[in-house]
C-alpha cells in the first residue's frame, strides 16, 4: 500500500531556476501543493485498491470483477441480483473454478450459495442435487442453476430437487410431524441437466 511517506512530490524542486530557488514564498507554495496532492493521490490509490476487492467493491466495480472472472451479474426471477447476493455468487463462482470433480466439493459450493444442499451420487454417471431453497424463489434457484455455478463432472447427469419446505432434510423429523409423503419433498421442483 502506498502511503504519504512513499510519495514525494517535491523531488523535482531542483528544476526551479536559480533566481527563484531560495524564494520562501515559492517553497511554501510548492510544499503546500505537494502536501495536498500527496493526500489526494494516496486517497485515490486506496480507492482503486478497494474497488479491486470482491469484499469491498460495489456497483459497476463489482460488475467489472465479475466480468474478469467470466461471471456477469445474473437476473434471478426477473430481478437483477443486488451487490450482496452477487458478491456471494461471485465468490462461489471463483471458488468453483478450482473444482476437483468430487461430490464433497460440489456440496461445499451448494452450502456457499444456499446454506443447505447436498449431492447424492448414484455411481452410474448420474446424481441428484438436493437444494433447500430457503429465501430464494424456485425460479431464482433455477436461474442460479442455469448460470453453471454448481459444478458437475463432465458427462455426469444431474437431477435437481428443489425443496420448498422448511427445516431439516430428514423425513418425519422436519418439525412438522408429517410422514415421508408429506414432508419437505412435497411440492419440489425437479429439473434435469
Amino acid at each position: 500500500m502506498t502511503t504519504t511517506a512513499d510519495v514525494d512530490l517535491t523531488i523535482n524542486t531542483d528544476l526551479i531556476i536559480s533566481q527563484y530557488a531560495n524564494s520562501l514564498t515559492l517553497q511554501t507554495f510548492i510544499n503546500g501543493i505537494a502536501e495536498v496532492l500527496q493526500d489526494k493521490i494516496v486517497d485515490v490509490l486506496k480507492q482503486i485498491q478497494a474497488n479491486k476487492s470482491v469484499d469491498v467493491a460495489t456497483n459497476f466495480f463489482l460488475d467489472d470483477i465479475g466480468a474478469n472472472f467470466g461471471y456477469v451479474r445474473p437476473t434471478l426471477d426477473g430481478v437483477v441480483a443486488d451487490d450482496t447476493l452477487y458478491r456471494n455468487l461471485l465468490k462461489t463462482w471463483i471458488f468453483q473454478l478450482f473444482y476437483d470433480g468430487t461430490t464433497p466439493f460440489t456440496n461445499q459450493v451448494l452450502k456457499l450459495i444456499f446454506s443447505d444442499g447436498y449431492v447424492i451420487d448414484h455411481l452410474d454417471m448420474t446424481g441428484t442435487v438436493v437444494i433447500n431453497r430457503g429465501a430464494f424463489t424456485i425460479q431464482a434457484v433455477q436461474d442460479i442453476i442455469t448460470t453453471g455455478i454448481i459444478p458437475r463432472p463432465a458427462g455426469v447427469r444431474f437431477v435437481y430437487n428443489i425443496l420448498t419446505g422448511f427445516g431439516n432434510f430428514a423425513f418425519g423429523f422436519d418439525g412438522m410431524g408429517k410422514g415421508f409423503d408429506q414432508a419437505p419433498f412435497v411440492g419440489f421442483s425437479n429439473k434435469t441437466v
